[in-house]
């Protein structure tokens, strides 16, 4: 381990590093301990002991941890947790389980320590890396870093971007970093749900005196206003059709007519788009046209949603009751905090900032936060339920996630058989990584079998 507290015996003459497919980085599977305090246990061999005790493999220091509390076992291509008889039991997603598969995401309890399970790339296998703040207010971690990295990529060049992720997942803060690493002039930000359509015209493009009833001066456009910048089109699906369609023509052209002028204006603008649905399903649907989602398509990336990255949530929520107060930022009691990590957050980092503001505003004199200090409402919304301590382990049952795993992967493949093999368009369909289709897909299929190059046909491994 990378903490004092946590002391991991790596032994490296085994690796367990998951190898996935078309030259994927190679990444291991990891604890990252994100309570009370930090830390990353990779799972590199076959048998890993957690407990109180100094000379197990993890050393985890409490009250509620027994001291050989859990193990886990490397059996085949799966790590399974299982309890040593411990006296307050070992969690698995909220429940106690006498023994069951790790799986990714999943949130792992042993006494008052918190973990979540995920992949980690093998050069950031560092406590201290895995999850940072890449500037401040922007918390990120291996997943949410991957997608920063194709942005780094392409930031440079004149490519048009389009950023894809559902409600609070930071699109915005993606196309302010994505801008200021390319160096251009302004910054131009335009929600499109707010541009009114018999407005968008003289908007987008200007007007000069007199075009219209009220014009009363010239007036630049957000086009202009954005030359040898960056015009930022959040929500792009939201614009009206007549409008994409002067939108495209602008694009294609390079040039603006100001409402009331004849004479077309040069502009050399880069397009960053955002969108909370797949700009494919967009089109069909009707709503964004292909000419255009085709010339804004340079590049496009996926922003992960915060329930596939959990392992920042309690760093977003610290940081931001930090903020909001004078001192020390209070304690987060361990069923708090492993309530943080199991909720879903549908509004993503946007809704856990909010979740943390409204508490302190609440409970500012709190030193010590608990379960009982959450709004009502999110206390409601919350679907999960742990079995309380005093009742006996589950019988190992297969993890539910894993069912929706299986789900996904059958997806996965008929958009493979659609896309004759392209795992990067095939991702994109289902609207997931191309990290993650290369993991459902490792050790279970070969995807170049889906090109036409073999010939036949591919079926999962058992």
């Amino acid at each position: 381990m990378h903490t004092p507290e946590l002391v991991n015996e790596r032994d490296t003459t085994k690796s367990a590093i998951r190898q996935a497919p078309l030259a994927v980085p190679a990444e291991t599977l990891c604890l990252v301990w994100v309570h009370p305090r930090p830390g990353l246990t990779p799972l590199d061999t076959d048998r890993v002991r957690l407990g109180r005790a100094a000379e197990q493999t993890v050393c985890l220091p409490g009250d509620q941890v027994s001291r050989e509390h859990a193990e886990i076992q490397r059996r085949g291509r799966r790590w399974v947790l299982v309890d040593q008889q411990s006296k307050n039991g070992c969690f698995q997603n909220g429940r106690r389980i006498r023994e069951a598969p790790l799986a990714d995401q999943d949130v792992v309890r042993l006494g008052e320590w918190l973990a979540v399970v995920t992949f980690v790339p093998n050069d950031e296998l560092d406590a201290a890396l895995v999850v940072r703040e890449l500037e401040p207010g922007f918390v990120a971690g291996p997943a949410l870093r991957a997608a920063f990295r194709r942005l780094e990529a392409v930031a440079a060049s004149s490519l048009n971007v389009m950023l894809v992720g559902e409600t609070g997942t930071g699109k915005e803060l993606f196309a302010r970093s994505l801008h200021t690493l390319s160096g251009r002039g302004s910054l131009v930000a335009v929600n499109c749900a707010a541009v009114p359509e018999q407005l968008a015209d003289a908007q987008l493009f200007g007007y000069k005196k007199g075009a219209f009833t009220g014009a009363s001066n010239d007036q630049i456009g957000l086009f202009q206003s954005a030359a040898r910048g960056t015009l930022f089109l959040d929500e792009l699906g939201d614009l009206a059709l007549r409008v994409q369609g002067k939108l495209l023509r602008a694009l294609q052209e390079g040039r603006v007519a100001p409402l009331g002028q004849l004479e077309t204006l040069a502009v050399d603008v880069r397009v960053v788009c955002a969108m909370q649905e797949a700009p494919e399903r967009a089109v069909e649907s009707g709503a964004l046209r292909a000419d255009l989602f085709a010339r804004l398509n340079g590049v496009q990336i996926l922003i992960p949603p915060l329930r596939a990255r959990r392992e920042e949530v309690l760093t977003i929520f610290q940081h931001t009751l930090a903020e909001a107060g004078t001192g020390a930022p209070p304690v987060l009691d361990p069923d708090l905090a492993e309530w943080l990590l199991l909720y879903d957050w549908p509004l993503n980092a946007r809704e856990v900032v909010q979740c943390a503001r409204s508490i302190h505003v609440e409970h500012a004199a709190e030193r010590r936060l608990q379960l009982a200090h959450l709004p009502p409402a999110l206390l409601l919304a919350h679907g999960r339920s742990r079995t309380p301590r005093g009742l006996p382990p589950e019988s190992p049952e297969p993890r539910s996630s894993a069912t929706a795993d299986e789900r996904l992967l059958a997806q996965l493949l008929e958009a493979l058989r659609e896309t004759s093999g392209n795992v990067s368009v095939a991702a994109r369909k289902l609207h997931i990584s191309r990290q993650r289709a290369y993991r459902l897909l490792a050790g279970r299929v070969d995807a170049w079998d889906w090109r036409g190059n073999r010939g036949g046909t591919s079926e999962p491994l058992a």
